[in-house]
């Protein structure tokens, strides 16, 4: 490739406070050279140091899908200067043809993850030196055409052997004896057609001596004389090739009698093995004295330098290579996974797996990341389990789903579809967005060993279970299908003093139960007539009745809800009495009763003052 392609990014693009300077594009060869600097806004180079970087051309100025790529090459920054020379790991083929316009987009990642800078950088073509006037100061008169002609009797000088085409025709036939070809000379190197064998000649075996090369040997030798060589047709059948007998090379269908340890398939030196199909490398296998790495796929699938131990099982393309940073890393396949992101030295990142997906880190030590799609095991010893952009933050915590962020040391988040993020809040916490609801399917055993739902708090002033509701029914229903209590309430050190149960039937048995009356807890006070309420408790009707499902002798006594609620309006519901309501006009009544003991006291002391007068008067008339 002869072409030279120049250019200049004039609008610096602005990357974590970061800024991509101009650069200049230079082909040479195959490949091609492109220089440019990476500096801060206030124009100071960015700190010395090996940086990550994308290239891609483009047909277009913008959008489109790139012609050709190569993704996470290492580029050292010296002064905030850099060049790359690309083309040379992934050639460019038929890319630049005359006419076709390219642009490169340029990617790099300088410290909060790969981003591309815009707008992408256009190639500029200079025309082909073919079309110049001149070559070498002289002009195409001077030359002879590529298909000329020469008269045989303007020839003169020595002819070499690789001058000397398969045959020559000679235009006049009467300089060489009326022969029409060169092939009837009369001599050849002064020597007459008998002192040459001819071309189809043989050897007999017996007759052959000395030292015959390999490339003097054809591919099948066929031995005509069969008693030279023990009756063998071929050369094939030779007892040693240099001195090793058969059974010491591998068989295409297979061999028999290996002794592993001693027999192997591989090399002796400190060298790469790669193993090639459809003429492009599919497994390569890097020396180590600790531990060798084993890079499968995508040819320009990568272990970084000082990485031992390494796996990439397979998968990656053009645009997205699989990689191993860390030490005893660990990439099974998909495309743009990484197993450690280079912040560190290798052995910083042990051990990290990314089982597969798509654009995938796992970035701390021993943590996984199992599949899904841009997800990022950040913390030591911490799972994702897949799903899209979830990520693990704090050691040992696990993230699954959509979106899903655990932020804490121990930390366990599941995200459901929604696309926002849920994220957890503090250490050692499970944390679950299922906006379908949860269904948990248990067995217990006998009480509580086990339950089939157990919580052990050990919190010495935490809640234990809290409910936050926005729904217009129940918050919380329960639902005992057999004939045991809906509920048992226990206190004590082990929970060994029952202190309240709610029956299947809905009796409530307790010590006591104490409704809220504080003052401070009420509002818009009325005095009542306690009078009137009694009026209108001896006018309400009493009954006794069992509940439905009751046997029929459990009996109790009271007014129906819809008189209580027709007769005093209280509560907001003619479906039940609070006892608060009910303890209220029964103190009512009561005041009330006793407000009429008191007039009847008064009356009766009253007319026990006017019969003493009227025995007073009678005692004096009987006086007399």
């Amino acid at each position: 490739m002869n072409t030279f392609y120049k250019t200049r990014l004039f609008t610096c693009a602005i990357l974590a406070l970061m800024l991509f300077a101009p650069g200049v594009i230079r082909a040479t060869g195959n490949t091609i050279m492109y220089q440019g600097t990476l500096a801060n806004p206030d124009g100071t180079a960015v700190p010395d140091g090996t940086y990550l970087m994308n290239f891609n051309i483009f047909g277009e100025p913008a959008g489109g899908t790139a012609l050709w790529g190569v993704k996470g090459i290492s580029v050292q920054v010296t002064g905030g200067a850099f060049a790359v020379e690309l083309g040379s790991t992934e050639p460019f083929g038929d890319l630049f043809q005359r006419g076709n316009p390219r642009w490169l987009e340029i990617a790099a990642n300088l410290g909060a993850g790969m981003n591309i800078f815009a707008p992408r950088v256009p190639f500029t073509m200079v025309p082909h030196a073919g079309d110049a006037a001149t070559l070498e100061g002289n002009q195409a008169a001077a030359f002879a055409n590529a298909d000329h002609d020469h008269d045989l009797q303007n020839l003169g000088g020595t002819v070499t052997d690789a001058q000397v085409p398969d045959t020559i025709t000679v235009n006049n036939a009467a300089t060489a004896g009326n022969a029409t070809t060169a092939g009837n000379a009369d001599t050849v190197d002064g020597n007459h057609a008998s002192a040459f064998a001819t071309a189809g000649h043989e050897h007999n075996l017996q007759d052959l001596g000395g030292t015959v090369t390999d490339a003097q040997v054809p591919d099948t030798v066929t031995v005509n004389n069969a008693a030279t060589a023990d009756n063998a047709t071929h050369a094939d059948d030779a007892d040693l090739l240099e001195g090793n007998p058969a059974a010491s090379f591998w068989n295409i269908l297979g061999n028999a009698g290996i002794m592993p340890g001693t027999h192997f398939l591989g090399t002796t030196d400190n060298v790469p093995l790669e193993l090639w199909v459809n003429n492009a490398r599919a497994l390569r296998i890097e020396p180590n004295a600790d531990s060798p790495n084993l890079i499968g796929g995508w040819k320009d699938n990568k272990v970084d330098t000082g990485v031992k131990g390494a796996t990439i099982g397979g998968g990656g393309d053009i645009l997205s290579p699989n990689r191993v940073l860390g030490a005893y890393g660990t990439v099974g396949g998909g495309g743009n996974n990484w197993a450690g992101d280079g912040a560190g030295t290798p052995d910083e990142q042990f051990y990290a797996t990314t089982s597969g997906g798509e654009g995938n880190t796992a970035e701390g030590s021993h943590s996984t990341v199992c599949g899904g799609k841009s997800n990022t095991a950040g913390g030591d010893y911490s799972i994702v389990a897949g799903g899209d952009h979830s990520s693990t933050e704090g050691d040992y915590s696990f993230a699954a789903g959509r979106r899903a962020k655990a932020k804490h040391q121990g930390s366990f988040v599941w995200g459901d579809s929604m696309d926002a993020e849920v994220e957890s809040s503090r250490d050692n916490q499970i944390k679950l967005r299922a906006r379908g609801g949860m269904h948990l399917i248990a067995n217990g055993s006998s009480g509580l060993n086990p339950a089939a739902f157990l919580i052990e708090s050990a919190s010495a002033n935490g809640v234990g279970i809290y409910i936050n509701d926005t729904s217009s029914d129940a918050s919380l229903v329960m639902a005992n299908q057999g004939t045991g209590e809906l509920i048992k309430g226990f206190s004590g050190a082990g929970g060994s003093n029952q202190v309240f149960t709610v029956e299947n039937d809905g009796d409530v048995v307790a010590k006591s139960f104490t409704p809220t009356s504080d003052r401070n807890a009420k509002e818009n006070f009325t005095p009542v007539d306690a009078r009137e309420i009694l009026d209108k408790v001896t006018e309400l009707p009493l009954s006794s009745w069992n509940f439905k499902g009751d046997d029929a002798d459990t009996r109790h006594l009271g007014p129906m809800a819809q008189d209580f609620h027709a007769a005093f309006g209280l509560g907001n519901t003619d479906k039940g009495i609070a006892t608060t309501d009910l303890d209220g006009v029964a103190l009512a009544a009561i005041q009330g009763l006793n407000q009429r003991m008191k007039d009847k006291d008064r009356e009766i002391a009253a007319l026990r003052a006017e019969l003493e007068s009227m025995k007073s008067m009678i005692q004096q008339l009987t006086a007399k």
